[in-house]
C-alpha cells in the first residue's frame, strides 16, 4: 500500500456540484501542459471525512474519483451519495477548452479512464449537509481565479 501525503483534493459540496467536475477535469491543462493521464472513478465507496475543527463541516463522501500522472495519484475529489456521476462528468467533457471541446482533447492525447464499484453501503457523518463548506485545494492564481468566479 502506497501512503499518500499530499495531494490535490476536490470536495463536492452539494448534489451534482457539475462546476466541481468542470474544474477538477479541467484545471492544470493550460499552457499546454498535461495535468493528468488517466482518472478512475470508484463509485459506492466510503470515504470517511475527519477534520479537527468543528467549524469545518465536510459530510461523509460516498464516491470519488482519481486522478492519475505516469501512474502517480495526483488529485482527488469525493462526491455525495446521490450525485449522477456519469452526467456530470459528461457535462464536465463537454465544456470548451481552448478552441474545442475538452472530449476531443482527452481523445487527442489518449487520457484513459475505467470505473470501479466497490458495493460498499453508505456510512453517514452527523454534518448537516445544508451547512457543509466548499473545500478544495488552491496553489495555483488560475484556478483561484476559476474558484472565485463561479
Amino acid at each position: 500500500m502506497q501512503i499518500i501525503n499530499s495531494i490535490d483534493l476536490w470536495t463536492e459540496q452539494y448534489e451534482n456540484q457539475y462546476e466541481c467536475f468542470n474544474g477538477a477535469f479541467v484545471d492544470g491543462f493550460e499552457n499546454n501542459k498535461i495535468a493528468f493521464d488517466e482518472y478512475k472513478i470508484i463509485k459506492n465507496c466510503n470515504c470517511t471525512i475527519t477534520v479537527n475543527n468543528p467549524n469545518i463541516n465536510i459530510s461523509n463522501k460516498h464516491s470519488a474519483i482519481v486522478f492519475y500522472k505516469n501512474e502517480k495519484p495526483i488529485r482527488l475529489m469525493v462526491i455525495n451519495k446521490d450525485t449522477d456521476i456519469d452526467k456530470c462528468i459528461n457535462i464536465a467533457l463537454k465544456q470548451y477548452f481552448n478552441t474545442a471541446i475538452l472530449q476531443d482533447f482527452y481523445n487527442k492525447i489518449k487520457i484513459k479512464s475505467t470505473e470501479i464499484d466497490m458495493k460498499e453501503p453508505p456510512i453517514f457523518s452527523n454534518i448537516y449537509i445544508a451547512k457543509e463548506i466548499d473545500v478544495g485545494s488552491c496553489d495555483r492564481w488560475r484556478l483561484l481565479y476559476n474558484m472565485l468566479k463561479r
